[in-house]
């Protein structure tokens, strides 16, 4: 049998974000040529191109990159965390004529959830782009502070990009996990292979892969 399922792990928060996707017989984390398998939750917005979740271009062209619009999700003009966001930010940020708390560039704006699924759009599709066919579904995760609330607005925004969102999962516990037990195989039929290993971001701090072969 095959892992073989259109389905993906969408790890976002305010400064970092994820992927991972089943590609045959294996679960992979989303990389890029770079070799970076964790990625800034930005948009760049040139003139003359977008990059999305790209480090180059945010170490290049902060003055072009909109950071932080994860954190400003929800948020009035007058709530604290944006008026934070007003002095380190490089790109004006104001209430537009329906009060939506917007980043202003190159005569454009943005809202905050304009950028936040530009990051899930592009997520999403370099993970298809790998398994090479359409992804219906996901598992997210998402900062363990954000209330019920706050994780129900960003799961409507991935659920927008035309994937279904089948759990919302803390970033403390392990997508990995979550995908092998749910998704999978019953124990007589896969071979389990469990790795640990520590990040600050992403799938948790200290966290176990699960990932499932077929029993031979």
């Amino acid at each position: 049998m095959v892992l073989d399922r259109n389905l993906v792990a969408l790890s976002i928060n305010d400064s970092t974000c994820q992927a991972g996707f089943f590609l045959q017989e294996r679960y992979l984390e989303l990389s890029n040529y770079r070799s970076e398998y964790v990625f800034p939750s930005t948009v760049t917005i040139m003139r003359e191109r977008t990059a999305v979740c790209d480090s180059y271009s945010l170490k290049h062209f902060p003055q072009y990159t909109i950071q932080h619009a994860y954190r400003l999700l929800g948020k009035r003009a007058s709530d604290p965390e944006v008026e934070e966001e007003r002095q380190r930010n490089p790109i004006p940020i104001h209430a537009n004529a329906e009060g939506e708390v917007v980043f202003e560039l190159n005569e454009e704006e943005w809202s905050p959830r304009d950028v936040v699924k530009r990051i899930a759009r592009y997520l999403i599709d370099e993970c298809q782009k790998r398994m090479k066919s359409p992804v219906e579904q996901c598992v997210l995760s998402v900062p363990d502070h954000l209330t019920q609330e706050e994780q129900d607005r960003v799961k409507r925004i991935v659920e927008s990009c035309g994937v279904e969102v089948l759990q919302v999962i803390k970033e403390s516990l392990c997508i990995g996990r979550y995908l092998t037990s749910e998704h999978c195989y019953s124990e007589d039929s896969v071979r389990w292979e469990i790795g640990a290993y520590r990040s600050g971001y992403g799938f948790g701090k200290t966290d176990f892969l699960v990932v499932g072969y077929p029993a031979k």
